[in-house]
């Protein structure tokens, strides 16, 4: 049975940068180093199209660079480039071994997707989250897990963690 690491300490285990491809708003760099994770290791895409982001992504992926990519979907994106940049992504995370993370509107929940796990994740309250596993390989989750942020991120103090979960950060660019 494995145990689950905090946040950060997989992350942070090997030198390799973190790709993020059009995260909707900038990462708060104090934030991030009070869990732990160096800023300056957070490299950030902002591309103008969906079929750019998907590219970007795919290329952090296989350029081995990157310790992990990050990839926010545009709500806007086709159904069809959407499903064929999945798949892609899918096979060249497995080919790289290199984690992607595609992080999409609750929505997508109903839609096919060739990710062998998939969430929702929740805040439910203040420090708590619910993770929610409806696609998964063995039998169905009963109910969703409940984190409680603050056992998770050790090196956070109230205030980070407040910072972390209350504080409007500002919009990378216009919505697509």
């Amino acid at each position: 049975r494995q145990q689950a690491a905090a946040p950060g300490s997989n992350l942070d285990a090997t030198p390799r940068p973190i790709l993020c491809v059009a995260p909707p708003h900038l990462p708060y760099a104090p934030a991030l180093a009070t869990m732990g994770l160096a800023p300056d290791r957070w490299l950030h895409v902002l591309p103008t199209t969906d079929p750019d982001a998907a590219w970007a992504a795919e290329q952090g992926i296989k350029s081995k660079a990157c310790g992990a990519v990050f990839w926010w979907v545009s709500a806007n994106m086709r159904s069809a480039a959407l499903n064929n940049s999945l798949r892609r992504l899918q096979l060249a995370a497995q080919t790289h071994q290199t984690p992607i993370f595609v992080v999409r509107s609750t929505a997508a929940q109903s839609q096919a997707s060739p990710a062998p796990v998939r969430l929702i994740l929740q805040a439910i309250a203040p420090g708590k989250l619910a993770v929610t596993v409806f696609k998964r390989r063995g039998l169905p989750m009963v109910q969703p897990v409940v984190l409680a942020l603050s056992s998770l991120i050790p090196k956070a103090s109230k205030e980070s963690l407040h910072i972390l979960l209350k504080e409007k950060s500002h919009p990378r660019h216009p919505q697509r």
